[in-house]
């Protein structure tokens, strides 16, 4: 009987053996290896490794022994976790890298192992906050799908695309099969089993409980912490939009995570090297968040004229001069390519300030970009020309006038308010002026992201409020219907004409040889560095220095015989015409445009020819008056027309 019993255990023994080889080898034997180190060697097998630095630019290398299979770069990007897939005799290794930047941009390659040889079977799109596991042969990658108004945390949908490891073949799983998809897949866990990064901070997530601030309270902190840092407070609170609806924790108390498992709370910090200590506080403490997330943005303007172009003077103060600095808070890829999407993350900033902000800026013109924007051999976006110009008018922030200034309406018949939530008083028309009457206040909507001033009209005591969008700063001593308005108001927007600090434009004052220098130096961006010059009278620590050495170095203005440039001397209207030619290129014209210019004037060709393009006008006597002094009124009007 026991005799029986054995045999009968020997051969159910032997059958589940049978049974377990074949399964294995009609499976998959996958190895997983996090690339989470700075730099190391990985092994995935006895022959095969991966060797990789994960730094600001990263590189991976697959090595078969000595010799190196394959290698990739990453530029602004960091190389996450690599596969080693096995198939009987077929062997594939699958590479995953992760761009910088709260789009948290995932893609990967496919590349088949055939004894010292190995060649790329598949390159995957870019996904923004995507997630991958494997399945049965199969790469599923699930990924987030956004609508106009969604926020990055909450997606209108998400989809999950299945390639197949061996053909490459994708398939699209649609909403409805998301949970059977959800279920059959599996995630692979690294070799010795370590916490992934989404783990981690699932974990930590799970420790954490909180409450959001008030619209209020968090709108006064998105400002004060924006004007701090010297970034526009319309840009900062429509990226805090983008990110999580100015949400630190969700209605239930938990910790705002991104949908790829990565991005934290408000601004959605996404950074895996962190501590435990320093994620639960980016958790936890809104401040810290908020002050990481303005530390990001302020290094990716810094990347200017390195890794992105900078956008004329490059002045940090125009809100226009942020597209390429909020594009690379999100990504550098091809979703924000203007050239390849519609829907760029720098867009959608811009229409988050059109809309919450209730505050127009002029549209990117991506054409300038034509022929400017190639991606190397790893995909990677990159820029021929790292400075770039483009047309106006352009946009400073709302929310820095002070009390008692005299402010100028911008929109028709805009509401003026008994509060900020109260009944309409009356209805500004476009160029009233108004004085500010105190400090503003703060919108209790999470969707209103500009403030309300108190207001009072002139020689009135009566406070009102208006959003601040709709007014800018103007000049105490520039009346709203002098003929010089227009170009007075077009060259401040440009921050190529400034008043006095007592408010006053002096419209009716002379422009000096310096100021003439400075205005057409900004708007030409050049550089205004200040700096030491050949001339003897001009010092460098002069405001004007750096644009005199520039403008002289390119042949636009010159000194006098006795080798001094005389930078407080008035500018003539004559002198004026000349520079600007020379500034901007005109051809000589000889055809008279004015009595009193004599044609043997050295000046006598530029009138005419700005006189041609209509970039200036004489006095209703058919005069110019080549010898008369140019004032800040007539040079802003006549470097405003060469401009528009």
């Amino acid at each position: 009987m026991f005799k029986k019993i054995l045999i009968s255990a020997l051969i159910l023994l032997m059958f589940l053996s049978v049974k377990g080889i074949a399964a294995q080898a009609e499976g998959l034997t996958v190895i997983h290896k996090q690339l989470s180190e700075v730099a190391a060697t990985v092994e995935l097998d006895e022959t095969i490794s991966v060797k990789y630095t994960n730094q600001t630019d990263s590189k991976i290398e697959i090595i078969n022994g000595s010799k190196v299979l394959f290698s990739d770069k990453a530029a602004l990007g960091k190389y996450e976790d690599v596969y080693l897939v096995s198939n009987k005799d077929i062997q594939h290794v699958i590479v995953t890298k992760r761009l910088e930047g709260t789009g948290g941009t995932l893609s990967f390659k496919v590349l088949q192992i055939n004894g010292p040889n190995i060649k790329l079977t598949y390159q995957s799109v870019d996904y923004s906050k995507a997630r991958i596991n494997l399945k049965e042969g199969k790469i599923q990658v699930q990924y987030p799908v956004y609508k106009a108004g969604d926020s990055n945390t909450k997606p209108s949908n998400e989809l999950i695309d299945e390639i197949s490891i061996n053909t490459g073949e994708k398939t699209t799983l649609t909403p409805n099969s998301t949970d059977q998809a959800k279920a059959n897949s599996f995630s692979i866990s690294s070799t010795g089993g370590e916490e992934t990064p989404q783990e981690r901070i699932k974990r930590i997530a799970s420790t954490v409980t909180g409450k959001n601030p008030a619209n209020q309270e968090l709108s006064k902190k998105l400002t004060e912490k924006a004007l701090e840092n010297g970034i526009p407070p319309e840009i900062l609170k429509a990226i805090a939009w983008q990110e999580s609806t100015w949400r630190q924790f969700y209605s239930d108390g938990t910790p705002v995570i991104g949908f790829d498992g990565l991005g934290i709370g408000l601004m959605q910090i996404t950074d895996t090297t962190l501590s435990d200590e320093e994620i639960k506080r980016l958790m936890t403490d809104i401040d810290y968040n908020l002050q990481k997330g303005i530390n990001i943005l302020l290094e990716k303007w810094n990347y200017g004229n390195k890794r992105i172009p900078t956008i004329n003077n490059n002045d940090q103060e125009l809100i226009e001069n942020w597209y390429f600095a909020i594009m690379a808070y999100n990504g550098i890829s091809m979703k924000n390519d203007p050239l390849q999407s519609s829907t760029t993350y720098q867009d959608k900033i811009y229409n988050h300030i059109k809309n919450y902000g209730l505050l127009e800026t002029t549209p990117f013109p991506k054409e300038v970009l034509d022929g400017n924007i190639y991606y190397n051999e790893a995909g990677s976006l990159y820029f021929k020309e790292l400075s770039i110009k483009i047309p106006g008018p352009f946009t400073t922030t709302a929310h820095n006038i002070n009390n008692s200034q005299i402010v100028r309406v911008t929109g028709d018949s805009v509401n003026v308010r008994t509060s900020p939530t109260g009944t309409v008083a009356f209805k500004a028309r476009k160029g009233e002026l108004l004085q500010i009457a105190g400090a503003y206040r703060y919108d209790g909507s999470n969707t209103n992201h500009f403030v309300w001033y108190p207001v009072k009209k002139q020689n009135s005591s009566t406070v009102y409020y208006i959003s601040s969008a709709y007014l800018e700063k103007f000049y105490t001593d520039v009346k709203q219907d002098g003929w010089y308005v227009d170009g007075i108001r077009y060259l401040s927007q440009l921050s190529i004409s400034n008043g006095y600090p007592d408010g006053t434009f002096k419209p009716n004052s002379n422009v000096s040889r310096a100021e003439a220098v400075k205005m057409i130096g900004v708007a030409l961006s050049l550089d205004g560095t200040l700096k030491k010059t050949i001339f003897p009278d001009v010092k460098p620590e002069m405001y004007a220095s750096g644009y005199i050495d520039a403008t002289y170095k390119l042949d636009i203005v010159n000194g006098y015989p006795d080798g001094t440039f005389k930078p407080e001397k008035s500018i003539t209207r004559g002198e004026m015409a000349f520079i600007m030619k020379k500034a901007f290129n005109y051809p000589d014209s000889y055809k008279k445009a004015f009595s009193d210019v004599p044609s043997n004037k050295f000046y006598y060709s530029a009138v005419n020819a700005l006189k041609e393009a209509a970039v200036l006008e004489g006095y209703e006597d058919g005069t110019f008056r080549p010898d008369q002094p140019i004032t800040r009124a007539e040079f802003a009007t006549l470097l405003a027309n060469q401009l528009n």
